[in-house]
C-alpha cells in the first residue's frame, strides 16, 4: 500500500491561495452579470491610505463605478451554523463579517462615505450565500413588479428577499478579533467591534429580489476618480 505524502505548509498555503482567487473571480462573475457593471479581483495587498484610495479594501471592487459594499469572499470546511448560535464571539462566521466590516470601516474613513460589509461565502462547497447588515435597507430597493406582500414588507422596513436573521451580535457588546494577515501571535491586531446584526440569505435570492441599480452609488462615484468620492471636510 501507497501512503500519500504528506503535503507542506507551504504547498497547503499555495492551494488555500488559488482556491481563494478562484472564488474571488466567481464572485466578481456574479455580480458583473447581475449588475451590468464590471467587477474584478483587488490585486493588490494592503490597507494602507493610498491603496484604499486606488482600490478600496475588498476583495471583489468594481471597475468604473463605487457599490455601497465592501465585499469580502470566504470559504472553508470550518464554517457552521452550530456555532454560530454556541459560540457567536468566536465561530468562524463572525471572524468573517468582523474582517469584512473592519474595511467597510477603513473605507469610509477614506472616502467620507459609508460603506457597509457584505460577506460572500460557502456554507459548502455549491453553495452561495451573502451576508448584509440590516441596515442596508435604507439604499437597497426591491426589483420592479414585485409581488404585493414583497411590497408591503418593504414599506415595512423589512426585507423581501428569502432570508434568515442574525442578531446576536446585539447581544454581545465589542467583538475583537486579528485584522492583520498572519496568523503569528506577535503579529496579530486585535481590533474591537460592535457588528451590526445581518440578514444572511442566498445569492440566488438576493440576486432575484434586489435591484441592482440600488446596490451601486450615483454615477458620479467613480473608482478611477478619487476626487469625485471625497466628500468636502466638515
Amino acid at each position: 500500500m501507497i501512503t500519500p505524502k504528506k503535503r507542506t505548509a507551504s504547498q497547503v498555503g499555495k492551494s488555500n491561495v488559488q482556491t481563494s482567487k478562484v472564488h474571488e473571480r466567481r464572485v466578481a462573475h456574479l455580480l458583473t452579470d447581475w449588475t451590468g457593471i464590471e467587477f474584478r479581483r483587488r490585486r493588490v495587498e494592503g490597507r494602507m491610505a493610498d491603496t484604499i484610495a486606488r482600490d478600496l479594501t475588498g476583495d471583489v471592487i468594481p471597475v468604473d463605478r463605487l457599490c455601497h459594499f465592501n465585499i469580502e469572499c470566504k470559504k472553508g470546511q470550518s464554517f457552521s451554523l452550530d456555532a454560530m448560535l454556541a459560540s457567536i464571539e468566536t465561530c468562524q462566521f463572525t471572524k468573517w463579517y468582523h474582517q469584512s466590516s473592519y474595511d467597510a470601516k477603513l473605507c469610509s474613513e477614506q472616502h467620507k462615505k459609508i460603506f457597509h460589509p457584505m460577506l460572500f461565502f460557502k456554507p459548502v462547497p455549491n453553495w452561495d450565500w451573502v451576508a448584509i447588515p440590516t441596515a442596508a435597507l435604507e439604499f437597497l430597493k426591491p426589483l420592479d413588479g414585485h409581488s404585493l406582500i414583497q411590497a408591503m414588507a418593504c414599506s415595512q422596513g423589512k426585507f423581501w428577499a428569502p432570508h434568515l436573521i442574525y442578531d446576536a451580535y446585539d447581544r454581545c457588546g465589542e467583538i475583537s478579533h486579528n485584522v492583520a494577515h498572519t496568523k503569528k501571535a506577535k503579529n496579530k491586531v486585535m481590533v474591537p467591534l460592535r457588528l451590526q446584526p445581518c440578514f444572511i440569505c442566498r445569492w440566488r435570492d438576493f440576486a432575484a429580489h434586489v435591484d441592482p441599480e440600488s446596490f451601486l452609488m450615483g454615477d458620479d462615484t467613480c473608482v478611477g476618480d478619487v476626487e469625485k468620492r471625497v466628500l468636502p471636510s466638515e
